[in-house]
């Protein structure tokens, strides 16, 4: 709506002029009073009105802290895993972890990893340590399994002595979906199989020495040292070793490596069909029309590592299967993962919603701490692992989080 002024100058008359004379011959002498506008007098409500300042809600009052993104209580949900050997031995788990323990000693000694040596001279040793894991079962009705895994501290190898080439491959998600999406639609056999010590299986082109692992140091022989003959969890070529192994022994038994992954092997049959293998480090996704293919380089598989058959794949890299196989339909999907990391950070009482942040809330390089008191707050605010749990996420099945930044 507009409203044009009038340009001319307006005559406004005095109200006495509206009075009558007290006398007939008496002349009231009236000026007249001139109002002038300015040129250019167009108005627009719309543009010209006030405009309200607009405040952000008050729970965003402390938005001068990177804590607005994830706010996490001071005490995060304590782990169950002990952190080293002595957290181990006093757990009220203590004879799981034990048994866990023994287990990776006996696949270590059965591999032939190392033998003990006097100290060289001139040589010093790389450490190790103990690193346990809960594993969760594929089905819910099970117990979780205890899994202990002796790592050397790669840290402190040297480059060009311990290690040179270090870079190893591992499937993309990309090609996982692809294989997913032709076993839905061509209603293929899906299996799964686990390497039990999958980086035992490299073969060091290095000398490396180890010191002997804690809890497990042979009596009489303390001064000796583990001179390791294959590759170890922690080396730093210990991923590319282990590749390089299963690799040749894939070529070695007719199977081609994709052009565009080359972590995706496939095979053709005599009858046309193709059978495909998919790796990630140490878990292995089999595809094939014919059961009787799959179980074929099941047996070729265990001749050569040690493996464990997970059946009919249930869950891969953190990712739910669910086939519905009359519909030719497969489904994803990472409910127990999230619900994990909601936990972990305390958010699993949080009320949903769509969009996190209001609209107006933009990041800023102001908004980080500048005082000692906020970096010290911020030590405690796990702010990047909140994020990097959410990527894996939005990498996996849920695009959708990227928009909700």
């Amino acid at each position: 709506m507009e409203v044009e002024f009038p340009t001319s100058p307006v005559t406004i008359p005095s109200p006495v002029e509206q009075q009558e004379s007290s006398s007939p011959n008496e002349h009231v002498v009236v000026e007249e009073t001139t109002i002038s506008q300015p040129q250019a007098t167009t108005r627009s409500i719309a543009r010209d009105r006030p405009r309200r300042q607009i405040v952000p809600p008050k729970r965003y009052a402390e938005a001068e802290l990177v804590a607005y993104a994830f706010i996490v209580a001071n005490d995060i949900e304590s782990e169950t895993e002990p952190l080293n050997y002595d957290e181990a031995i006093k757990s009220k788990d203590s004879s799981d972890w034990m048994i866990a323990m023994h287990n990776e000693m006996e696949s270590l000694q059965r591999n032939g990893t190392w033998d003990l040596v006097p100290i060289p001279k001139g040589k010093r040793p790389v450490k190790c340590k103990w690193v346990y894991k809960l594993k969760e079962p594929v089905n819910p009705n099970e117990k979780p399994r205890y899994k202990a895994r002796l790592v050397a501290k790669g840290y402190s190898q040297i480059p060009c002595i311990d290690y040179t080439d270090i870079y190893s491959l591992v499937v993309k998600h990309t090609s996982i979906r692809a294989l997913l999406g032709l076993v839905a639609s061509n209603d293929y056999e899906l299996e799964q199989l686990d390497v039990t010590t999958a980086f035992l299986n490299g073969e060091l082109e290095e000398e490396i020495f180890m010191q002997q692992p804690e809890g497990f140091v042979v009596p009489g022989k303390e001064d000796y040292i583990c001179k390791l003959k294959k590759s170890l969890y922690g080396l730093k070529q210990s991923p590319r070793q282990w590749y390089k192994r299963f690799d040749s022994f894939m070529t070695s038994h007719k199977f081609s490596r994709c052009t565009y992954d080359s972590c995706v092997y496939f095979k053709k049959g005599d009858d046309g069909s193709k059978i495909y293998l998919l790796l990630y480090v140490d878990d292995m996704l089999i595809a094939a029309k014919d059961i009787k293919e799959i179980q074929k380089l099941k047996n070729q598989l265990k001749a050569d590592f040690e493996m464990k058959d997970l059946g009919a794949a249930k869950k891969i890299l953190g990712m739910e299967i669910v086939r519905d196989r009359k519909s030719r339909i497969l489904h994803l999907s990472q409910k127990g993962y999230i619900e994990k990391v909601l936990r972990r950070f305390n958010m699993h009482e949080a009320k949903p919603a769509n969009t996190p942040f209001a609209a107006h809330f933009k990041l800023s390089s102001a908004l980080s701490p500048t005082t000692e008191t906020d970096m010290e707050y911020m030590t405690r605010v796990p702010y990047s692992s909140a994020v990097g749990s959410l990527m894996y996420a939005m990498i996996c099945t849920r695009p959708d989080l990227a928009l909700c930044s």
